[in-house]
Protein backbone atom coordinates (compact mmCIF):
# COMPACT_ATOMS: atom_id res chain seq x y z
CA UNK A 1 0.00 0.00 0.00
CA UNK A 2 3.25 2.23 1.32
CA UNK A 3 4.06 1.79 -2.99
CA UNK A 4 0.95 2.44 -4.29
CA UNK A 5 0.61 5.63 -2.39
CA UNK A 6 4.04 6.74 -3.64
CA UNK A 7 3.36 6.02 -6.99
CA UNK A 8 0.44 7.83 -6.83
CA UNK A 9 2.15 11.10 -4.71
CA UNK A 10 4.37 11.32 -8.17
CA UNK A 11 4.64 14.11 -9.28
CA UNK A 12 2.22 15.04 -12.60
CA UNK A 13 5.72 15.37 -14.67
CA UNK A 14 5.58 11.30 -14.51
CA UNK A 15 9.02 11.61 -13.52
CA UNK A 16 10.35 7.60 -14.58
CA UNK A 17 13.03 7.58 -12.34
CA UNK A 18 11.00 8.62 -9.33
CA UNK A 19 8.19 6.53 -10.55
CA UNK A 20 10.56 3.25 -11.12
CA UNK A 21 12.67 3.61 -7.52
CA UNK A 22 9.31 3.63 -5.52
CA UNK A 23 8.19 0.59 -7.31
CA UNK A 24 11.55 -1.12 -6.82
CA UNK A 25 13.26 0.11 -3.95
CA UNK A 26 13.12 -2.84 -3.04
CA UNK A 27 14.66 -4.59 -5.20
CA UNK A 28 18.82 -5.74 -4.79
CA UNK A 29 20.92 -7.57 -7.29
CA UNK A 30 20.32 -10.64 -5.39
CA UNK A 31 17.43 -13.65 -5.83
CA UNK A 32 15.77 -15.92 -3.44
CA UNK A 33 16.40 -19.53 -4.81
CA UNK A 34 13.92 -22.43 -5.76
CA UNK A 35 15.27 -23.59 -2.07
CA UNK A 36 14.34 -20.01 -0.13
CA UNK A 37 18.38 -19.17 0.28
CA UNK A 38 19.47 -16.09 -1.12
CA UNK A 39 22.29 -15.69 -3.95
CA UNK A 40 23.87 -12.28 -4.95
CA UNK A 41 23.53 -12.43 -8.75
CA UNK A 42 26.74 -10.20 -8.56
CA UNK A 43 29.87 -9.15 -6.16
CA UNK A 44 27.85 -7.16 -3.28
CA UNK A 45 25.07 -7.61 -4.66
CA UNK A 46 22.85 -7.31 -2.00
CA UNK A 47 23.54 -3.61 -1.33
CA UNK A 48 23.23 -2.79 -4.96
CA UNK A 49 19.74 -1.52 -5.54
CA UNK A 50 18.13 -1.32 -8.52
CA UNK A 51 17.62 1.65 -10.69
CA UNK A 52 16.53 2.97 -14.22
CA UNK A 53 19.90 2.61 -15.24
CA UNK A 54 21.28 -0.93 -13.85
CA UNK A 55 17.59 -2.65 -14.59
CA UNK A 56 18.28 -4.30 -18.07
CA UNK A 57 21.77 -5.56 -16.39
CA UNK A 58 19.80 -6.74 -13.10
CA UNK A 59 17.17 -8.78 -15.68
CA UNK A 60 20.04 -10.39 -17.65
CA UNK A 61 22.01 -11.94 -14.57
CA UNK A 62 17.98 -12.54 -12.91
CA UNK A 63 17.16 -14.70 -16.20
CA UNK A 64 20.76 -16.15 -16.40
CA UNK A 65 20.28 -17.59 -12.41
CA UNK A 66 16.85 -18.58 -13.31
CA UNK A 67 17.82 -20.81 -16.43
CA UNK A 68 20.93 -22.44 -14.77
CA UNK A 69 19.36 -22.98 -11.23
CA UNK A 70 19.25 -26.82 -11.70
CA UNK A 71 22.04 -27.72 -14.01
CA UNK A 72 23.93 -29.53 -11.27
CA UNK A 73 20.60 -31.30 -10.25
CA UNK A 74 19.78 -31.98 -14.28
CA UNK A 75 23.90 -33.20 -14.86
CA UNK A 76 23.28 -35.83 -12.39
CA UNK A 77 19.96 -37.12 -13.65
CA UNK A 78 21.60 -37.15 -17.11
CA UNK A 79 24.76 -39.32 -15.25
CA UNK A 80 22.31 -41.91 -14.47
CA UNK A 81 20.76 -42.29 -17.65
CA UNK A 82 23.58 -42.10 -19.12
CA UNK A 83 24.33 -45.08 -16.86
CA UNK A 84 21.23 -47.05 -17.96
CA UNK A 85 20.90 -46.04 -21.62
CA UNK A 86 24.60 -44.86 -23.03
CA UNK A 87 24.26 -41.23 -24.25
CA UNK A 88 24.17 -42.27 -28.85
CA UNK A 89 21.13 -44.53 -27.96
CA UNK A 90 19.07 -41.38 -26.37
CA UNK A 91 20.25 -39.26 -29.58
CA UNK A 92 17.91 -41.50 -31.48
CA UNK A 93 15.07 -40.28 -29.57
CA UNK A 94 12.92 -36.79 -29.67
CA UNK A 95 12.14 -35.88 -26.39
CA UNK A 96 7.85 -37.02 -27.17
CA UNK A 97 9.41 -41.05 -27.92
CA UNK A 98 11.77 -41.00 -24.95
CA UNK A 99 9.08 -40.16 -23.05
CA UNK A 100 6.49 -42.59 -24.82
CA UNK A 101 9.12 -45.44 -24.41
CA UNK A 102 9.54 -44.87 -20.84
CA UNK A 103 6.02 -43.84 -19.68
CA UNK A 104 4.04 -45.36 -21.89
CA UNK A 105 1.20 -44.33 -24.76
CA UNK A 106 -0.59 -40.74 -23.76
CA UNK A 107 -3.73 -42.19 -25.31
CA UNK A 108 -5.06 -45.05 -24.15
CA UNK A 109 -5.63 -47.41 -26.62
CA UNK A 110 -8.50 -49.78 -25.66
CA UNK A 111 -7.82 -52.33 -28.07
CA UNK A 112 -4.42 -53.09 -26.55
CA UNK A 113 -5.97 -53.06 -23.39
CA UNK A 114 -8.46 -55.72 -24.26
CA UNK A 115 -5.91 -57.47 -25.39
CA UNK A 116 -3.86 -57.97 -22.34
CA UNK A 117 -6.51 -58.51 -20.05
CA UNK A 118 -7.17 -61.71 -17.65
CA UNK A 119 -10.81 -62.55 -16.65
CA UNK A 120 -11.64 -64.37 -13.24
CA UNK A 121 -14.26 -66.22 -11.67
CA UNK A 122 -17.58 -66.25 -14.06
CA UNK A 123 -16.36 -63.65 -16.39
CA UNK A 124 -14.73 -63.92 -19.85
CA UNK A 125 -14.67 -61.75 -22.79
CA UNK A 126 -18.07 -62.57 -24.00
CA UNK A 127 -19.35 -62.21 -20.79
CA UNK A 128 -22.24 -59.31 -20.87
CA UNK A 129 -21.32 -57.54 -17.98
CA UNK A 130 -17.72 -56.95 -19.87
CA UNK A 131 -19.30 -56.45 -23.37
CA UNK A 132 -21.23 -53.61 -21.59
CA UNK A 133 -17.94 -52.28 -19.90
CA UNK A 134 -15.98 -52.03 -22.42
CA UNK A 135 -18.55 -50.64 -24.66
CA UNK A 136 -19.40 -48.13 -21.90
CA UNK A 137 -15.57 -47.75 -21.44
CA UNK A 138 -14.62 -46.75 -25.33
CA UNK A 139 -17.50 -44.63 -26.24
CA UNK A 140 -18.43 -42.98 -22.76
CA UNK A 141 -15.57 -41.70 -21.09
CA UNK A 142 -13.18 -39.26 -22.40
CA UNK A 143 -8.88 -39.60 -21.52
CA UNK A 144 -8.67 -38.17 -18.32
CA UNK A 145 -11.70 -40.91 -17.22
CA UNK A 146 -9.82 -44.08 -18.67
CA UNK A 147 -6.44 -42.72 -16.97
CA UNK A 148 -8.18 -42.18 -14.09
CA UNK A 149 -10.06 -45.89 -14.15
CA UNK A 150 -6.34 -47.28 -15.16
CA UNK A 151 -5.34 -45.48 -12.08
CA UNK A 152 -7.37 -47.32 -9.67
CA UNK A 153 -7.72 -50.18 -10.85
CA UNK A 154 -4.02 -51.15 -12.02
CA UNK A 155 -1.79 -48.33 -10.28
CA UNK A 156 -0.85 -46.29 -13.86
CA UNK A 157 -1.97 -43.68 -15.95
CA UNK A 158 -0.98 -44.76 -19.73
CA UNK A 159 -0.43 -47.97 -20.76
CA UNK A 160 2.70 -49.83 -22.19
CA UNK A 161 3.79 -49.34 -25.79
CA UNK A 162 3.07 -53.16 -27.31
CA UNK A 163 1.77 -56.57 -26.15
CA UNK A 164 4.61 -57.44 -25.34
CA UNK A 165 5.65 -55.05 -22.74
CA UNK A 166 2.76 -56.14 -20.61
CA UNK A 167 4.49 -57.51 -17.36
CA UNK A 168 1.26 -57.60 -15.60
CA UNK A 169 -2.08 -57.90 -17.57
CA UNK A 170 -5.49 -56.26 -16.76
CA UNK A 171 -7.71 -58.12 -14.55
CA UNK A 172 -11.32 -58.01 -14.33
CA UNK A 173 -13.06 -60.74 -11.77
CA UNK A 174 -16.05 -61.01 -10.35
CA UNK A 175 -16.38 -59.51 -6.31
CA UNK A 176 -17.83 -61.65 -3.63
CA UNK A 177 -20.05 -59.37 -1.97
CA UNK A 178 -20.81 -60.28 1.61
CA UNK A 179 -23.99 -60.12 3.45
CA UNK A 180 -25.57 -59.64 -0.40
CA UNK A 181 -25.54 -56.23 0.31
CA UNK A 182 -24.80 -54.33 -2.69
CA UNK A 183 -25.89 -51.18 -2.87
CA UNK A 184 -23.62 -51.04 0.50
CA UNK A 185 -20.26 -52.20 -1.38
CA UNK A 186 -18.11 -49.69 -2.66
CA UNK A 187 -16.03 -50.27 -5.64
CA UNK A 188 -12.31 -52.02 -4.84
CA UNK A 189 -9.40 -52.50 -7.07
CA UNK A 190 -7.60 -55.68 -7.96
CA UNK A 191 -4.68 -56.36 -5.71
Amino acid sequence: IEQIRSVIAADADNDIDSLFSSIMSELRFDVVSSSGQTYELIRDGSNIPITVENFKQYCKYYRQYRLNEFNRQIDFVRQGLHNIVPCYYLSLFTANELEEATCGKDRIDIELLQRNVCYGGCYSEESPPIQRFWKVLNEMFNEDQKKALLIFAWGRSTLPIRDEDFEMKFCISEFDIYDGEVDKTLPSKYI
